[in-house]
């Protein structure tokens, strides 16, 4: 799979630049990296690292996230109401304030 980052046409720039890391937020923190590219609902979680804010839409992507209740379940009505609920408009500041973009229904 191409990378996101050849299509903005910066790839020959940031090459030797790149530092594939497990844990390189804390790498961030510590001074050691000076940007990352991460999931925006991470960033607030790490001491010391701030968010900057989204890559451009021509290189962002989006995950989505699709749930499900097994038919066989006999109580499955809490489940639902739960999914139900957690997709509402009523949850949606919850899910903004966590930094996650909401997809349009």
């Amino acid at each position: 799979m191409r990378k996101k980052y050849w299509t903005l046409g910066i790839a020959d720039e940031i090459k030797s630049k790149l530092l594939p890391h497990s844990d390189g937020q804390a790498l961030i923190a510590k001074g050691e990296a000076d940007l990352g590219l991460y999931n925006v609902s991470e960033i607030p979680r790490t001491k010391g690292v701030v968010l900057l804010g989204p890559v451009p839409a021509a290189v962002q992507a989006y995950i989505t996230y699709d749930a499900g209740v097994p038919a066989s379940n006999v109580t499955s009505s809490a489940a639902i109401e739960f999914l139900k609920f957690i997709a509402s408009l009523a949850a949606a500041a919850s899910w903004q304030s966590a930094g996650l973009e909401l997809a349009e229904p």
